[in-house]
């Protein structure tokens, strides 16, 4: 005889329209303030790394967030040359500016015409 699973009564975690995990919620406010509080890419990531969180998630959330609020040039140097696998990130960059100047550039001839 086979037993019958029993349906889920509460959606996983990570499942679509489920609620946020609180942990996620108290992780994101935390980096969240300490980006907006900080006053370098450096800095941010530093701080978030040093909470009471998961210190790569807290990482790779502010160095998301820090990266887009101080942009590519606030990000030092030596930073950048220890990422794991640069060369795709770049391409991928290289592909998002061009598609960028591309978009700018017909909007442009748009309004000129």
């Amino acid at each position: 005889m086979q037993r019958r699973r029993h349906a889920r009564t509460r959606p996983e975690p990570h499942a679509a329209g489920a609620p946020p995990h609180p942990d996620a919620i108290r992780v994101l406010a935390h980096v969240r303030s300490t980006v907006a509080g900080s006053e370098s890419f450096e800095a941010a990531v530093d701080a978030a790394v040093q909470g009471p969180h998961e210190a790569a998630i807290c990482g790779a959330l502010a160095g998301a967030l820090a990266g887009g609020l101080h942009g590519l040039r606030g990000i030092p140097v030596e930073m950048l040359d220890t990422l794991r696998r640069r060369e795709l990130l770049d391409q991928q960059l290289t592909r998002i500016l061009v598609r960028r100047a591309r978009t700018l550039a017909i909007v442009t001839a748009s309004r000129g015409s």
